[in-house]
């Protein structure tokens, strides 16, 4: 009889029972009493590499987030949609031999239905390593601090001003006496660059 990886009781044929994966594929065997407790509260189950249990964490822990240094997009992914990912691969595989094995064998419709299935399969696969927005394989990492920094970036973009509209706002201050002819032409070649 499996232990599960959450409570560690035993978990027989009877129970229903979930599997979490690790960042590596692995499989965890939970129960389905954990399953249900982490669900009535909202929690994530997660798999713990230090402690070798599953524990129930909100999604927000157990998301992975990465920024695309070429084009900054942020992408946010868990254990589980990678997880899902690999698991679409494999059985697009699956399906794309036994649909050359049904046309080699003259089953045409057989062949198609499988067909049919890989394409599905292969639009659930998913490049984690990879900016969905551009394409490029240059992301990083954010932690927690890092993506809520990314996440105010966002919602709160700066207007976008041109060196020209700076200029006219000092010249508006000279203007009006606010600051001296040497403080503008001082900001005036610092906007300028000279």
């Amino acid at each position: 009889m499996a232990r599960c990886k959450a409570c560690g009781n035993g978990t027989g044929f009877s129970m229903v029972t979930r599997f979490v994966p690790d960042d590596f594929g692995k499989k965890h065997i939970v129960c389905k009493d954990c399953v249900d407790a982490a669900e009535r509260a909202g929690k994530y189950l997660k798999y713990d590499p230090k402690t070798d249990t599953v524990i129930a964490i909100s999604r927000a822990d157990a998301e992975i987030r990465k920024k695309c240094r070429t084009c900054g997009h942020v992408m946010c992914f868990t254990a589980l949609d990678k997880f899902n990912s690999q698991q679409a691969a494999k059985n697009a595989r699956l399906n794309a031999m036994t649909s050359v094995a049904n046309a080699l064998n003259g089953h045409y419709a057989a062949s198609a239905v499988n067909q049919a299935n890989t394409n599905s399969q292969i639009n659930r696969i998913r490049d984690f390593n990879k900016c969905p927005n551009c394409g490029s394989i240059d992301l990083v990492e954010l932690k927690k601090g890092d993506y809520e920094r990314e996440m105010q970036k966002a919602n709160n973009p700066k207007p976008a001003t041109s060196t020209a509209d700076e200029l006219k706002k000092y010249k508006e201050l000279l203007d009006m006496g606010i600051i001296t002819q040497e403080e503008f032409d001082a900001k005036k070649k610092q906007l300028l660059g000279l």
